[in-house]
């Protein structure tokens, strides 16, 4: 019997989220975003150490798991995302992103 993983997560991703994608920085470093827009994601509320983009260590009060390419700075429902994994099924195959808020 085999899995079907994008039927699994279909059914996983059953909550909205506002994703802001950062498109740059203006002349000041500030990161410019892109107008936001609904995606199905899994929101789950916990505390985790994670390392940032920098390498340094962050807390995340917030992690999110969705099927969309979130990044680095862009935001979720507001928040910041400071560090990114992806998730793969057992042939490897990229099939979500966990990002920390």
């Amino acid at each position: 019997m085999s899995i079907n993983y994008g039927q699994a997560l279909k059914k996983y991703l059953n909550q909205s989220v506002l994703w802001q994608r950062c498109t740059g920085h203006d002349e000041y470093g500030t990161p410019v975003y892109a107008e936001g827009v609904e995606i199905k994601a899994r929101v789950i509320p916990m505390q985790k150490i994670v390392a940032d983009s920098l390498g340094k260590q962050a807390v995340s009060t917030t992690t999110v798991i969705s099927s969309e390419e979130v990044g680095l700075e862009d935001l979720i429902d507001g928040k910041a995302v400071v560090a990114v994994e992806w998730s793969v099924d057992k042939w490897g195959k990229n099939i979500a992103r966990q990002v920390f808020l």
